[in-house]
Formats: C-alpha cells, structure tokens, sequence
C-alpha cells in the first residue's frame, strides 16, 4: 500500500530513541575494543620480532666464536687450548683462546671456553683422541644471549703403525725385478739417510727371481742397508706381535670414517666408487670404495701424491697391476696386488687373506719408504676441522 503524499512521519516513541542510542554506544565500544585490541597484537607482534631478530643475532655472534676457534684450532694444538693464554694449568684462563675471553662483534660480543671432552685419560689439559668441547656465548646489542655447545675434531695423525715400507697383515712375496727399501729418501727417490724397515708383517715375507730389499735396522744406532736378494733378516719383520690396523683410518690411529671424509669435501680430494672416474693426478686424499672383492687394474693409473686408499668394509678391495707413473705419500689397500710402479712414502696392505696368493709385486715396481713424502701427505690433516655435534640454547 502506498503512503499518501504529505502523510507525516510518525516519530518513534520516547523508549525507541533509547534503544538506537544504546545500539550505537555499543557498536561503538565493539569498534573501540576491536582498535584496541588490533594495537595489542601489533605490538605484541613487533615486540616478537624484535625478540626473534634479537635472538638470531645473537645465534649468529655465538657461531662467528664457533667460526674463530676452528681457525685458531688449524694451527694450535688442542692441548694449548685447553691450558689457555698463559699454558699454565688450574688457572682462571684455562680453556680461554688466545683471542681473549670477550670478543666484541656484530655490536655484539662473544665469549668461547674450550674443555676436553670425556676421552678416558683423566686429565683435563691433555687431549688424546683429537675432539674437544667448544661453547660460544653470543650476546646481541640488547642483551639477548645464545649458547652453541659442539664438539670438534682436529684429525690428529699417527704414524706408529707404519713400520716398514712395505706393512702388512698377512705372508707376502716380492718376485721379478720388484725393490723395497725402507731406507730414508726424499721425494726424489734419493736416500737420505736411516728409515724404517724394509718390510713389517704378522705373517713371513720372502723374495724370489732378482727381487731385492734394503731399509734400516730397528736396533740402535741404526744401520742401512742397500737392497739385497738375501741377508736381509735385521730389515724384515715377520711375525710382528703389534696388532696391525685393520681400517684405513688406523692406520693412522683417527675416528673411523676420517679418511672418507675428507676425501668426500673434494678441493683436490676423490672419492669414487667406480675408478674410471678419477682425475689424474691424484692428490689430497684419494678413496676409492670398491664393492665387495672389486677390482681396480691400475695399469695406467698415473701418479699422484697424498694418500691413497683401496678399500670396502669387506677388506677385500684389490688394486692389482698398478703402474704408469709416480706416487708419492701412503697407499693403503684392502689387497695390493703386482706393483709395477714406484710408490715413494709407504704401502700398507690390510688384508689377512690376500686374492692372488702372496705376490705382491712381480715385475719391476719400487716401494720406496720416504719421511718427507709421508709428512708431506700429512699436511693435509693440518686445516681439517670436522663438526661432530651441535646443540644450541638460550
């Protein structure tokens, strides 16, 4: 029904006018709560990220202390640290590194404190397996402080185990024209003076057709002797009683895994599970992981130097026929097979049961021992540092 024009509008009665008032009073305080509480959580949100901002500086200044003391560790000694600044034990810098005990950076700081970790000798100032704690304090501009706690591992090689030139776990033989000489040479292959033995097994050693060997008697004074077909009993060690390293990395008396380790970060290092995949020459740490009773020929692997390695958790890996250049530093193999090459440094075989009998080299390979080319390989080790856990905390 349409209104009539000019029909006036009836105006609400008094007690509706008061319920629009109240309406919109109540909007209105809706609307002021909603305001308000929009600018709590804003604040509140920028209060968080201001802590989280805070936080991951701070996270960042405690690994900039973890970053420094790695590079400190490449060229100190871990017992250094732990003595701290003045190399004195039980005093109150014990632990703290050469660059002092508050670093200020990132307008923040960091503080770092180094302990040895639980390696079983008892003494807190003596390292004996290459790990150590390290924990870093950063402290951001507002006070905001993280703690990283890690374990770090500087490689500390051992060459104890390195008896001979030629170490092995198993009988051996050298046939053909093929040379051992534990006497000292350089990286030339010119003698320098009283080595090693010629030979060191747990099993016999023997030679055959106008093999020779020569090294340096055990007794001392010392006394070298030149390669020879026969009377060479002072130079060969057989049925050594020492247990011989059955891994690669006891060789050298490291954590198990080491070796692949490095290998594995590349920069001049291989590792490989298929040999056709190399770069000649070798150098850094080489490994090779061959499946099990795989067989590298080598004939014409070329030279290198560093440390080689032939190896499967089977200990049965073979590198057989090797020649074609040069290698200077320590091969290890699970098998070494018929050594045509010359190998200047020291050979380690690991197997107790070796594939092709005992003729470890036939032809007219040389195994040189050389203290210069194994100190040169382990130079390697010297700017290693590896991770071994990471906790972070506030």
């Amino acid at each position: 029904m349409k209104r009539k024009p000019n029909t006036p509008i009836t105006p609400l009665p008094g007690n509706g006018r008061g319920v629009v008032l109240v309406a919109a009073v109540l909007i209105l305080s809706v609307l002021l709560l909603l305001a308000g509480a929009a600018v709590i959580n804003s604040a509140i949100n920028l209060k968080s990220g201001v802590k989280y901002r805070s936080g991951e500086q701070a996270s960042r200044i405690a690994e900039a202390g973890i970053e420094r003391t790695k590079t400190l560790l490449r060229g100190t000694q871990n017992d250094a640290l732990l003595l701290g600044i003045d190399g004195v034990a039980n005093t109150s810098d014990d632990g703290i590194p050469s660059f002092g005990a508050v670093v200020n950076f990132a307008q923040g700081t960091y503080s770092v404190v180094v302990t040895d970790n639980d390696d079983g000798d008892a003494d807190p100032f003596h390292d004996s397996d290459g790990m150590i704690n390290v924990a870093s304090t950063g402290t951001a501009a507002d006070g905001t402080r993280r703690v990283i706690r890690t374990v770090l591992l500087k490689p500390n090689p051992q060459t104890t185990n390195i008896r001979g030139s030629i170490n092995a776990r198993a009988s051996f033989a050298v046939l053909g024209n093929m040379v051992i000489d534990g006497r000292d040479h350089d990286q030339n292959g010119n003698v320098t003076g009283p080595g090693k033995l010629g030979v060191s097994t747990t099993g016999s050693f023997d030679t055959g057709g106008n093999a020779s060997v020569g090294g340096s008697t055990a007794a001392d004074p010392q006394v070298n002797i030149a390669p020879v077909k026969s009377g060479y009993e002072t130079i060969v060690e057989e049925n050594a009683l020492f247990t011989p390293p059955a891994t690669p990395d006891a060789v050298f008396q490291l954590p198990e895994g080491t070796l692949k380790s490095m290998a594995q970060k590349g920069g001049g290092s291989q590792y490989v599970t298929n040999p056709s995949l190399l770069t000649f020459p070798l150098s850094g740490v080489t490994y090779v992981e061959l499946p099990a009773g795989g067989v590298w020929d080598g004939s014409g692997m070329g030279g290198g130097s560093g440390i080689l390695i032939i190896h499967n958790a089977a200990t049965n890996a073979i590198l057989k026929n090797a020649s074609g250049g040069t290698f200077k530093g320590v091969v290890i193999a699970d098998d070494l097979s018929h050594v045509h090459n010359t190998i200047i440094g020291a050979v380690t075989n690991l197997t107790a049961s070796p594939a092709d009998g005992s003729a470890l080299g036939n032809g007219s390979g040389q195994i040189l021992y050389s203290g210069a080319a194994i100190s040169s390989a382990l130079t390697l080790f010297s700017d290693t540092i590896q991770v071994i856990s990471w906790k972070e905390s506030i």
